[in-house]
């Protein structure tokens, strides 16, 4: 993204808690059970029972997903 497109999100983010992480990935097993042509689907009332907009606005969880990082943890016990 070019820069101006970046800050846009930065100044749109806010902090987010242990619980709304635990929603986010609720929703993203969800997504891997339930198979939809692409993520706003599942936000469509239509075609969903389980709408994922009564725990969390699909724009927060996009704006979660973009920034969340997982790394992994290399322990040595020696």
């Amino acid at each position: 993204l070019p820069p101006h497109r970046i800050t846009c999100y930065l100044r749109e983010w806010r902090p987010t808690s242990a619980g709304e992480l635990k929603v986010w990935l609720a929703i993203l097993i969800h997504m891997g059970l339930c198979r939809h042509p692409n993520t706003r689907a599942y936000w469509d009332t239509r075609l969903h029972k389980m709408q994922p907009a009564t725990l969390m606005p699909c724009s927060r969880w996009h704006y979660i997903k973009r920034f969340i990082k997982f790394n992994e943890v290399r322990c040595s016990l020696r």
